[in-house]
């Protein structure tokens, strides 16, 4: 499993996450003018702006907090989770664990 703390912002290019992969927006808000494709999880407590392509496959936890936006595309098709960002962020170190 891999996980990635998010920049503020993804000037371009794309950024690529598969099955098993973790992006954690919580270090600010994200703003994206690339292309971020992602199957994996995404833990999110702050807000998304998408000025580019933002699409989403894997699972979601989102804040109550998050909000998204922006001129860009954005596809969400993942399983919303009812955790807290804290509690997925657990649940995935205690998954990592178990696999060790």
């Amino acid at each position: 499993m891999s996980s990635w703390a998010t920049p503020p912002s993804f000037p371009g290019g794309t950024m690529t996450g598969g099955v098993g992969d973790v992006f954690d927006f919580s270090g600010g808000n994200f703003t994206n003018f690339g292309s971020f494709i992602n199957g994996g999880t995404l833990i999110n407590s702050d807000s998304i702006t998408n000025h580019g392509t933002f699409t989403q496959t894997g699972d979601v936890t989102l804040a109550a907090a998050t909000t998204l936006g922006g001129g860009g595309s954005m596809t969400l098709s993942g399983a919303v989770s009812g955790n807290t960002p804290d509690q997925e962020r657990q649940r995935h170190a205690d998954a990592q664990r178990h696999h060790r």
